[in-house]
């Protein structure tokens, strides 16, 4: 097979990341959980979070599909509400009524009580969805939350309140009708996970889980689970609550989400094993020219990746690597070799009169150069740019605070406040102290040397990709 990109698909099944761990804990959280209840699992986009809630309906499944009938065994049904595809919709929780509605069989669906609960949720949802944003402003919802449990009057027009307590027992009856089929010995319980939610519109996020919250009766046989990252949910929070002061995000959190799970970030010992998962999976291995090619492609990726400073994610590290990908299946086309030091030291080979140069302590391949530049293009992107902008001057003032010293003078008084508003600056700094490595013995002139030679050979590698497109 040739060299090919990696596509989402091929990263979610990766032995050398081990999220069973979590999964486990996860299916064990939804078997603790007292319906109705919500469990919300962060972790950044590109975590991996998607892959885990697949794991955990792997292991749904399982258990559904054993014989033991015992008393206390449960019966799931899983349900998969990526909230992201109905974006369009402004009111999600229609979106997730129809899904839900869809499970319910045929034969009650369309009889009386299940079609009168169908009718009273689709009525009630349409309404309250036209009137949330002012049903549950900020004055309102205490009262609302505090009235949920008030019965409407008989013959009155349903007020808003009405609408949510019809809404809650119409829920809680699909739900049921949802489960009629399940083994009758088992404790039954519907599982809806939520996912891609945090990518839609924030008002939509927060208007989503706050009716949820409020719609889910006692009696509901649901467990929800949601996949989001934290920050930009934060962020979702800040900016419908800003105005009032004090406002607590952490208490608001701990009312939506009954439960919450971190996935916890890729270790620097999995770097090394998940680059040769990935450098196999790309078709890399065999596009080599030979053995010793192959390892020494790896172990270049290794040391580029290899290093603290850099937080990765598996999706992260796909479009990195993917970069990798292009620049192996492209060498035969673009100028690789690295100039040759004109003050290295020249000793002859044994037994011959040719010379060869002696590369010092902290010489850099040709290909740590490409492949260091590719992952600065990808991330840290607003230091990328602000090299598309400024050229030279921009890479010299990184060595300069990267080196502590003034190895490239310049009057560019933009560059350097650009620089200083750089986001992660500190992680690029760190990052390209390991990429800047200068022998502790060199004397300051022949650090100088040596970084101006790194300098310009970025460049000269920024300046090919920019003509790729890259």
């Amino acid at each position: 097979m040739p060299p090919h990109f990696l596509l989402d698909l091929e990263i979610q099944d990766l032995h050398t990341v081990d999220h069973a761990a979590l999964a486990q804990s996860i299916f064990q959280g939804i078997t603790l959980a007292p319906p109705p209840f919500r469990i919300a699992l962060f972790g950044p986009w590109g975590s991996g979070k998607s892959t885990i809630l697949k794991m955990v309906q792997s292991l749904i499944e399982e258990v559904n599909n054993t014989d033991d009938d015992e008393a206390g065994q449960m019966y799931f049904r899983p349900l998969w509400f990526n909230a992201w595809e109905y974006e369009s919709d402004p009111n999600l929780l229609m979106s997730l009524l129809n899904l839900l509605t869809s499970l319910v069989p045929d034969g009650v669906r369309y009889s009386r009580k299940g079609s009168r609960a169908i009718r009273q949720a689709v009525l009630s949802t349409e309404y309250l969805g036209q009137r949330w944003s002012r049903v549950t402003g900020r004055a309102d919802h205490a009262t609302v939350s505090q009235a949920l449990s008030e019965p409407p009057e008989a013959g009155s027009e349903p007020t808003e309140v009405n609408h949510v307590v019809l809404m809650k027992d119409a829920f809680r009856r699909i739900v049921d009708f949802g489960l009629v089929h399940a083994p009758r010995s088992r404790m039954r319980r519907m599982v809806i996970f939520v996912d891609d939610l945090d990518k839609c519109q924030p008002v939509t996020v927060l208007a989503f889980l706050e009716s949820i919250k409020l719609f889910l009766g006692r009696e509901t046989p649901l467990v929800l689970v949601f996949a989001l990252d934290n920050d930009v949910l934060r962020n979702a929070i800040a900016q419908k609550y800003a105005p009032q002061h004090n406002f607590d995000t952490d208490r608001y959190l701990e009312k939506i989400f009954e439960f919450s799970y971190d996935v916890p970030p890729i270790t620097i010992g999995q770097i090394k094993p998940l680059i040769g998962e990935l450098y196999e999976r790309a078709g890399l291995a065999r596009y080599a020219v030979s053995a010793q090619a192959s390892l020494s492609e790896l172990e270049a990726m290794e040391r580029v990746l290899s290093h603290p400073s850099l937080s990765l994610s598996p999706r992260r590290i796909k479009r990195i690597f993917n970069k990798f990908v292009w620049f192996l299946a492209s060498q035969s086309r673009l100028p690789i070799t690295s100039p040759r030091r004109t003050d290295s030291p020249q000793v002859p080979l044994p037994g011959t009169m040719e010379a060869q140069v002696v590369e010092p302590e902290d010489a850099m391949p040709a290909i740590d150069y490409w492949l260091t530049w590719l992952l600065t293009g990808e991330y840290f992107r607003a230091f990328r740019a602000l090299v598309l902008v400024h050229g030279e001057p921009a890479v010299g003032e990184l060595c300069n605070r990267v080196t502590g010293n003034p190895l490239f003078p310049h009057a560019n008084q933009v560059v350097r406040q650009q620089f200083d508003a750089l986001p992660e600056l500190n992680n690029l700094l760190d990052y390209f102290r390991m990429v800047f490595n200068v022998s502790g013995s060199a004397h300051l002139p022949q650090v100088q040397v040596r970084m101006r030679e790194r300098v310009a050979e970025f460049v000269r590698i920024d300046r090919v990709l920019q003509l790729n497109g890259i």
